[in-house]
């Protein structure tokens, strides 16, 4: 499979959940974003007493070169807090990185896919939480590869047999 292909498969998969963005950095190769509103109410659905909002962010790109890996995953964390709004009616927000590549990554990559963590806890919990999710998708063996935030989703991420 090459990465066109995996692409549009991907695409088809979060269109019915996410709202993709155009892309101005040439660094990504697909921006996709969720939003969630959940509201408390009071006998009729227009008198709303409190709410919290959770967001997710999905970037994904084409790795070339593992070189560039690490520095990837560092400004993940900076476009993390970017996109985080921390207030009292802020649950969550989640970035999840995808790395996708035409070749095997070697055992030092995944390493450090398996082992990178990031989480942003604001004011105790109160003004929710930001995490880092990253998969590596290998396209030759067609594995997936996590770090622990990111397992959830791996399923998403799979090559697809068909």
């Amino acid at each position: 499979m090459n990465f066109d292909t995996y692409l549009a498969s991907l695409k088809t998969r979060l269109q019915a959940y996410f709202s993709f963005q155009d892309v101005h950095d040439p660094q990504f190769d697909l921006v996709a974003v969720f939003n969630f509103k959940e509201t408390q109410t009071v006998l009729t659905k227009n008198n709303v007493m409190d709410f919290y909002e959770s967001k997710e962010l999905i970037m994904l790109s084409c790795l070339k070169d593992f070189a560039t890996l690490e520095d990837s995953l560092n400004e993940s964390k900076t476009l993390l807090l970017e996109a985080t709004n921390p207030s009292r009616n802020h649950k969550a927000t989640y970035l999840t990185r995808v790395f996708v590549t035409e070749t095997p990554p070697d055992r030092n990559t995944i390493k450090l896919i398996k082992h990178f963590h990031f989480t942003k806890i604001f004011h105790f919990f109160i003004w929710g939480w930001a995490e880092v999710k990253v998969v590596l998708v290998s396209l030759q063996d067609g594995k997936v590869y996590t770090n622990p935030a990111g397992r959830q989703g791996k399923k998403t991420y799979q090559i697809s047999s068909k």
